[in-house]
Parts: structure tokens; sequence; C-alpha cells
């Protein structure tokens, strides 16, 4: 897809979608996703420029073996330690979704609510993504003590 100046959008950083669409709106120009709704908008003088400018400037949704961390093969996700989880999830009457990025860890119990998190347990198909947690940050010798 692109603007009214031939600006190209990038896919949807939420689902991944290519059916994306320009659009005016008052007082600017949005780009929003036909499949899941996610939205920017611009209010600016270039609103048709800037708001592909900030659609495009987003991250990409993350797959497998891109070389960022992230792998959308959930199934595939530590079974023995926990892992940090993306997904998102449209609540009744929302037109965008909730993101959420948590520490996640395989709760063998019901295979229907696989993932467990500080939140509870949530269904299967809640999260899309999992990467490794990051290694603890070193400590240094200054930050040792601690004020009392």
């Amino acid at each position: 897809m692109t603007t009214p100046h031939d600006k190209a959008l990038a896919r949807c950083p939420f689902c991944g979608s290519s059916r994306t669409e320009g659009m005016f709106i008052r007082d600017g120009w949005s780009v929003e996703c036909l499949d899941c709704s996610a939205r920017v908008s611009a209010y600016h003088p270039d609103a048709h420029g800037k708001a592909a400018e900030k659609w495009n400037r987003r991250a990409p949704i993350p797959e497998a073996g891109n070389g960022d961390g992230w792998n959308h093969d959930m199934d595939a996700a530590p079974k023995d330690r926990q892992f940090l989880a993306f997904g998102h999830y449209f609540y009744p009457g929302d037109k965008n979704p909730t993101i959420y990025t948590m520490i996640a860890e395989i709760s063998l119990g019901d295979p229907e609510w696989p993932y467990r998190t500080s939140e509870g347990t949530h269904r299967r198909g809640f999260f899309s993504h999992w990467r490794p947690l990051p290694p603890p940050p070193s400590i240094r010798s200054s930050d040792t003590g601690r004020e009392g």
C-alpha cells in the first residue's frame, strides 16, 4: 500500500498484515491495518507523509531467524525456564489491540491454558512470539554498597 505521497507502507507491526490503508481523518491523516485495526495518525501540515513515516518507523513484527531474537513458533518455547513472551488481545469493544510483553513460563497442567505469568494463566494463542530472557546485568564492585 502507498500513501498519496507515494510512500510505501511497511507490514503491520502487530499482525504482520500487508493490508494497510491510508485515510483522511479530521485535521490529519491516518494509516490503519485492515486486519487488526492497529493505527497511527498524524496532525501536521504534511500529515500524509508524516503518518506513513510514523507507521514505517515502528518495529516490524518479529519473525524467527531474522536475527532479532524473536521466535514465532510458540511450541518451541522452552519448557524448563522462563522466557519473554509477546502477544495482543482485543477486549470487547476495543478497536485497537492491547499489547502484552511479559515474562512467561510453560505450565504443564491444562494444554489449553499453557502459559503462566504474574497475571495468571493464558490460553493457547494469547502469545504469538517468544525470546529467551537476557542474562542479568553484571554487578560492578561500586554497585554492592547499599544505602540504609
